[in-house]
């Protein structure tokens, strides 16, 4: 069996507790393995399999493998109780906000302290951006980071050890038609709860849910590339609501947005590469939605977590990344033009031009 295709076999036990086929595991087959696993930020979900399905390895991988896992559920530990800090504080001064992504999702998970943790996304409307943001810097003593040209979507700052980015936008497309409907579905959704260590943390329903997480991973994977781990949630998020994901209003949104065939291209990796059940993903999958898959595919592994590899210049190196970054979406843009049209269209006439004109005036 090809690596990529034993760690997608590796994650479905991990996503769905069922168990593996073999027994044991040479050191070169692990070795490879943790390394790609590492790039598609799924390391904890990796071991875990190996753990939980008593695969044998010889000493030092065994060791190595153990302590990955107990790292990383030490550092969900300590993601887990500053996002009950944020919660506490926010509630205690009456402003409303939501968290997306993250621990939100990792609580569906069968092994939630497997899922590697990142940093803490949390959404304020406008009425209450910047009373939350106030109320953290004088309570935490922090200071708020942003670039220029992203200030009207997020801010960010580090607390205990912890990185958070606190957003007004959670998506910033560059159709103004398009960002208009999907700020309205964000501020029509209604608030459900996940529990993170006994507190209850406000997140979207789950249809937004839904929307948002394959928004969040589709952008992400057509500019630069971007993890298993991504996939992992989306196909962690469809399986857990099944039965309560309104499919004529997800099908609604997707079409007035035209990203209707790119969310169902996504779903064939979901699917054929990490075993979502057929019938729990919301919509029928054609050979045309499978024709994407292997170049999809190809993105996520030479690119992963973030598009952070296979490139030739390191990220944020100077010029030449700069128009290697450029040269890449607009390469992905046009070749999966027909996942989505209009929003497509707007960046390489629009979004494009304006960061291409922004990076000359900035270097």
């Amino acid at each position: 069996m090809k690596k990529n295709d034993l760690l997608c076999l590796m994650l479905r036990s991990a996503l769905w507790s069922t168990p593996l086929k073999f027994q044991k595991m040479p050191s070169e087959a692990y070795r490879a393995l943790m390394n790609t696993a590492e790039k598609q930020t799924v390391t904890g979900l990796f071991c875990h399999t190996l753990i939980a399905n008593n695969v044998k390895l010889i000493k030092y991988d065994a060791v190595e493998s153990l302590a990955q896992l107990q790292h990383i559920e030490e550092r969900n530990k300590q993601v887990n109780k500053a996002l009950v800090d944020l919660c506490t504080l926010l509630n205690r001064h009456d402003i409303k906000f939501i968290v997306v992504k993250g621990q939100t999702l990792a609580s569906l998970y069968p092994t939630p302290t497997a899922r590697i943790p990142g940093d803490i996304d949390f959404y304020c409307d406008a009425e209450n951006f910047d009373k939350a943001k106030k109320v953290i810097e004088e309570s935490w003593n922090v200071s708020f980071k942003y670039d220029a040209k992203d200030v009207k979507q997020h801010m960010s700052f580090e607390y205990d050890g912890i990185d958070f980015e606190q957003h007004l936008m959670l998506c910033n497309f560059s159709s103004p038609s398009i960002q208009k409907l999907f700020d309205q579905y964000i501020n029509d959704a209604n608030t459900v709860y996940a529990t993170v260590e006994g507190t209850a943390v406000p997140t979207l329903e789950p249809t937004i849910n839904v929307l948002y997480t394959f928004l969040h991973l589709y952008r992400h994977l057509i500019e630069l590339g971007c993890s298993l781990r991504q996939f992992c949630d989306l196909a962690i998020l469809l399986h857990h609501f099944k039965n309560q994901i309104d499919r004529p209003k997800l099908s609604l949104m997707l079409k007035q947005i035209q990203h209707e065939k790119a969310f169902c291209a996504i779903g064939t990796i979901l699917v054929d590469c990490l075993g979502l059940p057929e019938d729990e993903f919301p919509f029928e999958l054609t050979k045309t939605h499978r024709s994407y898959k292997e170049e999809l595919l190809k993105i996520i592994f030479t690119r992963g977590n973030f598009g952070k590899y296979g490139r030739k210049h390191a990220v944020r190196s100077g010029i030449g990344y700069y128009m290697e970054t450029f040269a890449l979406k607009i390469r992905h843009q046009v070749r999966f033009f027909r996942l989505a049209p209009k929003e497509n269209l707007a960046t390489l006439t629009r979004g494009l031009p304006q960061k291409i004109f922004e990076a000359i005036k900035r270097h």
